[in-house]
């Protein structure tokens, strides 16, 4: 069923919390971190790789419950196993690098288990409100019905001219504190030159995510919630092969890959915003004399990631697009 608005709103609502949440542990834990530690030095790396594994993994998974049912199908229920499987065994590598980080860096030992605490926590919080907040929509958007909307070209101009605003002001508003903090504290600028456009780009990825949270929703309302179902589509589109898709699945599938290659180059966008602004942390730091043996592995990583996956990403969308125009015909 299409959500209703209070539906949409205990949606937004869940996703806004769980970030909020993760960003407050985020700065608790680096905090604690770096007040706990007796000697740092390069091994940094270690917790902060563990609060990832540590949070971000809960964070995922409890989207991808409140989002889409995992019950309603075989092929769903098998898919959420792996996916609950590959949180469980990050949390466990998390928990040991952050045991050894501990050792290493004379840190005591309760930061370990405080880390593994926090993540078996935010998994079972996952897994118990996600789904609640996926019913409780279900239950909200019965009786409701509204047509299925393609992504049109004024559309693409309205989003568009938000990135481009919310760069500009993210990137006026960062350089203005940063004026403000030189002036006060008396700090080099140079330290923080580059922080203007980190931001502004960064702010531009944002946006491009809340884009492709909104045509997703769209996606839902084509293929409905069963994740098993979504999948099967998305393989056939994929492979261009809509024979292995029944007859009251293929209109489904062309409405799916009608947004799909819109919402796939978004999130390449937004994926491409996030490894330039974060690559960009990394040769400043490298640049400005600041201590860290990492740096420049961290770097190469985010090039590679970068080089392996914007090629797979453009395969796809070109593929769903291909899919796409093929089947228009389906599309009422």
């Amino acid at each position: 069923m299409p959500p209703t608005r209070a539906a949409t709103t205990l949606r937004v609502t869940f996703v806004v919390g769980a970030i909020t949440v993760t960003a407050v542990l985020t700065m608790a834990a680096m905090f604690l971190v770096v007040v706990h530690s007796p000697r740092i030095d390069g091994w940094l790396v270690a917790p902060s790789l563990a609060l990832v594994g540590t949070l971000i993994g809960p964070l995922v998974l409890g989207a991808l419950l409140a989002f889409w049912d995992v019950e309603s199908s075989t092929e769903a229920r098998r898919f959420y196993r792996r996916a609950l499987s590959l949180v469980v065994g990050i949390q466990v590598i998390a928990a040991v690098a952050m045991t050894v980080y501990c050792a290493v860096a004379d840190a005591p030992i309760w930061m370990a288990v405080a880390f593994t605490g926090v993540g078996i926590g935010l998994t079972a919080a996952a897994v118990t409100i996600g789904p609640a907040a996926q019913r409780a929509e279900e239950r909200r958007a019965v009786g409701a019905h509204a047509a299925w909307q393609p992504y049109t070209s004024p559309e693409f101009r309205s989003d568009l001219r938000k990135a481009a605003w919310t760069a500009t002001i993210t990137f006026v508003v960062t350089a203005a504190l940063i004026v403000v903090m030189v002036i006060s504290l008396g700090i080099d600028v140079w330290n923080f030159i580059a922080w203007p456009l980190i931001f502004a780009v960064i702010s531009v990825g944002i946006v491009c995510t809340l884009v492709v949270f909104r045509l997703a929703q769209r996606q839902r309302d084509a293929v409905g919630t069963d994740l098993g179902r979504v999948r099967m589509i998305g393989k056939a589109v994929l492979r261009g092969k809509s024979d292995e898709l029944s007859e009251a699945d293929q209109p489904a599938a062309a409405k799916f890959a009608d947004l799909s290659w819109v919402t796939q180059g978004y999130q390449l966008a937004s994926q491409t915003c996030i490894y330039v602004a974060l690559s960009a942390m990394q040769i400043f730091s490298l640049t400005s004399g600041i201590p860290n043996p990492f740096t420049g592995w961290i770097l190469a990583l985010f090039v590679l990631l970068w080089i392996v996956t914007t090629p797979i990403a453009i395969i796809q969308l070109r593929r769903t697009r291909r899919y796409a125009e093929g089947h228009r015909e389906l599309i009422a």
